[in-house]
């Protein structure tokens, strides 16, 4: 079997989306294509956009289940991005984790993952695309960071038992509409305060909670999924390590 594809060729399987790179990497076994197209685990990637130091998640296999960390690096390559349709359907995946230095999510990248119950997002992501978690309807606790300047339309549709979404800084720059449409009956934007762009109690007509003045302790606690005003010396995992100790020692709450 050729290796090598012609760039009229490669151009053509780009054009008939993602899942065909897959098929493609998986009868080669595993191995690269000319264009910087590889598989590394249950991911398969490209390393050509922008340079060869740089790695754009273009699919995650519908095997994958349970937790799934994307890697920070693969090779020499920083993982930059998760593609358009990257996780779509993987519905067997619990909890997600993007590695800092990502800063873009795909529209559609984790629409109809039924199962998932929560995304750790980092503090470098900059836009999250349209329909990006669609119908994602065991998520219920997002925290967007101050990094994120582009939150497209209807993002977070339909993820039904979402209750909680928290915004680290200002609302972004551009934003679509109907962002947490379906979200749960008890859904509620949490702000700190002073941020721009919540003036008012409710934000796209959702009710609005201030979180009072930002600190290190609160942007730990609710980029770890705790509530923002929780006792440092409880102890959530009940695995013998408080919050406090879990906070010094930098350690998963």
């Amino acid at each position: 079997m050729f290796r090598v594809f012609q760039p009229q060729v490669v151009l053509c399987l780009r054009r008939l989306g993602n899942v065909v790179f897959l098929i493609v990497c998986l009868l080669m076994g595993g191995t690269s294509l000319a264009s910087g197209l590889q598989v590394h685990g249950v991911f398969t990637y490209d390393a050509s956009e922008g340079g060869s130091n740089l790695a754009v998640i273009l699919r995650c296999s519908k095997t994958a289940s349970g937790h799934v960390e994307v890697p920070s690096k693969i090779g020499n390559a920083n993982v930059i991005a998760v593609a358009t349709n990257a996780f779509l359907d993987c519905n067997l995946i619990t909890s997600v984790t993007l590695p800092e230095g990502v800063v873009a999510i795909g529209q559609q990248c984790f629409k109809n993952c039924s199962a998932l119950t929560s995304i750790s997002i980092p503090s470098t992501l900059e836009r999250i695309r349209q329909q990006a978690f669609e119908n994602c309807g065991s998520l219920t606790y997002v925290t967007l960071p101050e990094s994120l300047q582009l939150l497209e339309q209807l993002a977070f549709l339909n993820c039904s038992s979402l209750e909680k979404a928290v915004f680290q800084g200002d609302t972004p720059g551009t934003l679509g509409d109907g962002i947490f449409d379906g979200a749960a009956p008890a859904f509620a934007v949490y702000h700190f305060d002073g941020a721009a762009g919540f003036a008012s109690s409710t934000w796209q007509g959702h009710p609005t909670v201030n979180m009072g003045s930002p600190t290190p302790v609160k942007n730990w606690l609710v980029s770890n999924h705790q509530p923002h005003d929780a006792s440092l010396e409880s102890d959530p995992n009940q695995d013998g390590v408080n919050l406090l100790m879990a906070y010094a020692l930098k350690l998963d709450p």
